[in-house]
């Protein structure tokens, strides 16, 4: 039986991911900031992550209105309503698939936030 997704990131899949109960879906958070806006009113943005540092397919917006598009070596493209600003930072939660790659990125920056209950 594998649970690390369970017990990490609290959902069931990393695919279509079900919540299970009594579990933290924000263990892990990822912040990605946005370098660079489409001009007009487009909402296309690009952050400063890539296929490099994660896998897109397992990253699920926090925010409602955020849509990841596609994915480059080391950039992100997403389509924000309302749209967004360069130095916005945007934050998702993680399927397993992505939290390892992140993890073992040289590139990423992994900082640790206790927070008290």
């Amino acid at each position: 039986m594998r649970i690390g997704t369970a017990i990490l990131l609290g959902f069931a899949s990393s695919l279509n991911p079900v919540t299970i109960a009594g579990f933290e879906r924000d263990t892990f958070v990822l912040q990605a900031e946005v370098i660079e806006v489409k001009a007009g009113q487009t909402g296309e943005a690009i952050l400063a992550l890539g296929r490099i540092d994660t896998d897109p397919k397992f990253l699920f917006p926090v925010c409602p209105g955020v849509t990841v598009r596609d994915a480059s070596s080391d950039h992100l493209m997403v389509r924000m309503d309302p749209p967004a600003r360069v130095g916005d930072w945007v934050s998702f939660r993680l399927g397993y698939p992505a939290l390892c790659r992140l993890m073992a990125s040289p590139y990423v920056k992994v900082e640790y936030v206790k927070e008290s209950v």
